[in-house]
């Protein structure tokens, strides 16, 4: 699902180098330090039910209070109910110019023949500076997802990018970071930005329960975090997942130990600020 570059990259990265910024801003904020702080994000809210309900389920919880909304996503509506279930005024838009899985495709809500394959999906890989980009039909479709977001009423609290797609130091596209970045701005929101934040995430070399629970135990109890993302991907179950991917065990231990006794546990201990 991700590409192999960066998944290791940000695990070793981050893990080394806790001097940088937590998330770049289109603001400037300020605060005083009186405990670890974190912020946890949810995404792929809207790819399929079983992602939906384990999002739903941990945002009713009250601990992890972020999570970014695909509006391209197949059961987008869906999540959309959820999120009123909740009655959550914002959410982050989960940006999106991919469709990775074959059997759950996703397309752009523009329909601009540049950013879709010959059967109308979005492609399967990210792009790079290699492609030749259609920026303004790029930027078109971004604006449309954003719009889709708040056309449903919701403010707007954050953007990140769907498989990492404008991060420069994976896809080596400055372009693409320009155009969220500046969409960021007009919103007056923060947006995901690797290379400028102590990032954690986790994928392709954490594939079983047992190693994920252990790394997110071990990151809970001993990192000297401030101000930095982990980023997940939950779902309640593999039924749903198996029918178009073979990474669902990841996700549902995401869920697993997010919604646990344990984590609770841990963010009182360590007196852990989870942060919106």
């Amino acid at each position: 699902m991700f590409p192999q570059s960066l998944s290791p990259w940000l695990n070793e990265r981050t893990l080394r180098d806790q001097s940088n910024l937590a998330l770049n801003s289109s603001s400037t904020y300020a605060f005083a330090i009186t405990m670890k702080r974190l912020l946890i994000n949810l995404d792929d809210f809207g790819m399929c039910p079983s992602i939906n309900a384990a999002i739903h389920h941990l945002l009713s919880q009250g601990i992890i209070q972020s999570a970014s909304l695909m509006a391209v996503g197949v059961y987008f509506e869906e999540a959309v109910r959820m999120l009123k279930d909740l009655s959550l005024k914002q959410i982050g838009v989960h940006l999106s110019l991919t469709s990775e899985y074959i059997k759950l495709p996703t397309a752009p809500l523009t329909g601009l023949p540049s950013l879709q394959n010959r059967n109308g999906f979005f492609p399967q890989e990210c792009p790079t500076r290699k492609d030749n980009l259609g920026l303004s039909e790029i930027q078109k479709e971004l604006e449309a997802q954003i719009e889709r977001v708040i056309n449903e009423g919701f403010r707007i609290s954050r953007l990140d990018g769907h498989m990492f797609f404008y991060e420069e130091a994976t896809y080596g596209n400055q372009d693409l970071l320009r155009i969220v970045s500046s969409l960021a701005a007009k919103l007056g929101v923060r947006y995901r930005n690797t290379p400028l934040s102590t990032t954690y995430f986790i994928w392709d070399g954490y594939s079983d329960t047992h190693s994920r629970h252990l790394y997110y135990r071990e990151l809970l109890k001993n990192e000297p975090f401030d101000m930095a993302e982990l980023i997940l991907h939950p779902a309640v179950g593999l039924n749903g997942l198996e029918s178009f991917t073979t990474e669902g065990e990841r996700r549902v231990a995401d869920y697993s130990f997010f919604s646990s006794l344990d984590f609770r546990s841990l963010v009182r201990a360590k007196e852990i600020e989870v942060t919106p």
